[in-house]
């Protein structure tokens, strides 16, 4: 049975390190696997929570004068990569497919109507309707925008440092800097690098993507997500999405391999 409309998906995961005295407030689709693994290769102890953030300052209350950061991401790329996971990477992932099947299947059972969106511009319709609204929709859709606020109300104060996936590398050296801290790289957990197809097929794929960011999708998208634009200092077009996305592919200056 659907479940939007009716109450939340659920709450975002917030990682907690004491050794590292900083708090990560995780946005999905920003390379969130990528930095929870560093996080816990840096603290093993680190602690994670899903909660509302509120509580979650009740339960450790020394964490607010620790070091709070999330990641944010061009919204026309971090919808576009949900929709194309949601009905397409099963074609990519031969290994995951049965995971990926039963993932997909439990968000489009709480998801009403976005089974009928394989159709991209239906999709951008979709999130336009009151079941993609942030107060019940799925938790990979939700405004982050709406996530860095209730972050903030949660602490009593802003987030510290909002980097964008756009500078992934530059912005997490940063926030090593900050905590005064070393941080490992950041391992590529869902790249071109771990798709089982060659890198020629994985451009082709996201270049084929990327066609449905058509001037009408580009505007149902910046009217969704009106304050992700304002927030991350991103243009509401979707120049900046589609080069991070052949970037990301190997199409222009690809980063070395990581180790």
């Amino acid at each position: 049975m659907a479940r939007s409309l009716t109450r939340s998906q659920g709450f975002q995961m917030t990682a907690m390190s004491r050794g590292l005295r900083c708090v990560w407030f995780r946005i999905p689709k920003v390379a969130s696997e990528s930095i929870l693994a560093a996080l816990l290769a840096a603290d093993p102890r680190c602690e994670l929570f899903r909660m509302d953030y509120g509580e979650l300052y009740e339960l450790r209350p020394e964490a607010r004068d620790w070091f709070t950061f999330a990641f944010v991401r061009h919204p026309f790329g971090r919808a576009l990569s949900f929709w194309s996971e949601l009905h397409f990477a099963h074609e990519r992932y031969t290994e995951r497919s049965d995971f990926q099947k039963r993932k997909t299947a439990r968000i489009l059972e709480r998801s009403y109507g976005l089974a009928e969106t394989r159709d991209f511009t239906a999709f951008c319709r979709w999130l336009r309707t009151p079941y993609g609204a942030d107060a019940c929709t799925n938790k990979h859709v939700v405004s982050q925008s709406a996530v860095l606020r209730a972050a903030a109300a949660g602490r009593g104060r802003p987030v510290d440092f909002i980097g964008r996936l756009e500078s992934l590398d530059a912005d997490w050296s940063r926030i090593a800097e900050r905590i005064d801290a070393p941080l490992p790289e950041l391992p590529l957990a869902h790249s071109a690098v771990g798709w089982e197809a060659a890198p020629e097929a994985v451009k082709a794929d996201r270049a084929k993507r990327g066609i449905h960011l058509t001037e009408g999708n580009q505007a149902l998208l910046a009217e969704r997500y009106a304050d992700d634009l304002e927030l991350g200092g991103y243009s509401p077009t979707a120049e900046d999405a589609v080069r991070l996305r052949l970037s990301m592919a190997g199409a222009t200056s690809p980063a070395p391999p990581r180790r």
